[in-house]
């Protein structure tokens, strides 16, 4: 294998690195720039599923859920047909509701979120005993 993390070859290690940057990710976005609220704004079209549903109460403590743009851009999101792929459960987005509330999250947020639970999504394989 070419690339071994630190025991690869420079070649591979330099291949790799131009693949990240070329590539963000929102965890790479808040890693290298921290927590704040640019990084948050930056690191927001990188989110989807549950990253976005988990991470919404940061977005709400750097007061990004109260922003139009931001709003815009989470029901482009939410109400996509891509939603049916998340595999977001409903507890998900029930809890992600509920904290909602709890925290003070702007209607138009939660009216979002109870929209994307009640969408049709794909269906979700049950097991454990018959």
């Amino acid at each position: 294998m070419l690339v071994r993390g630190k025991r690869g070859l420079p070649e591979a290690q330099a291949f790799v690195a131009r693949l990240l940057e070329e590539r963000p990710t929102w965890e790479r976005i808040l890693s290298t720039k921290g927590a704040s609220r640019e990084s948050w704004l930056e690191a927001l079209p990188h989110l989807q599923g549950l990253s976005l549903v988990r991470n919404l109460s940061n977005l709400h403590r750097f007061g990004l859920l109260e922003e139009t743009g931001v709003q815009e851009a989470l029901a482009r999101k939410l109400l996509s047909p891509k939603v049916a792929g998340w595999r977001v459960y409903p507890y998900q987005w029930l809890q992600a509701i509920l904290r909602g509330r709890e925290e003070g999250w702007p209607g138009e947020v939660l009216a979002l979120l109870e929209t994307a639970l009640e969408l049709p999504s794909r269906p979700y394989p049950w097991r454990g005993r018959p």
